[in-house]
């Protein structure tokens, strides 16, 4: 796992594949010089977005078009990205609860607390 800045990482999987979640690289002051260029990042699998924060997505589409990696997040981001014509249509997925995208399979889930239940 490469620390690329703020929540942004890349993962490179055992199968060689390459993840990139929350890419907020070129105007964040942290990233390293060399990964201002996107394409420093080389080949990007995919990319996964937490929450559509502007310090979560700032580079998704820009990366997106870079790597033609599929787009994949809770919704809504993915789908305002295809919708707002900032990703190709068919390369964002919106996930909520769970479910498989290739090359992983996992469980997504809320961040959201209810309130009424912190003690």
């Amino acid at each position: 796992m490469l620390w690329l800045s703020q929540a942004t990482v890349r993962i490179t999987s055992v199968e060689s594949k390459v993840i990139v979640i929350n890419p907020f690289l070129r105007k964040h002051p942290e990233t390293p010089s060399v990964y201002k260029d996107l394409k420093a990042l080389g080949k990007i699998d995919l990319i996964l977005v937490t929450h559509g924060h502007f310090d979560r997505v700032a580079d998704v589409p820009a990366l997106a078009k870079l790597s033609d990696a599929k787009v994949v997040g809770n919704d809504p981001p993915p789908y305002q990205m295809t919708a707002y014509g900032m990703i190709a249509k068919g390369q964002g997925i919106s996930v909520n609860k769970s479910g498989t995208i290739q090359p992983l399979s996992g469980t997504f889930f809320s961040s959201a607390i209810n309130k009424g239940n912190i003690q």
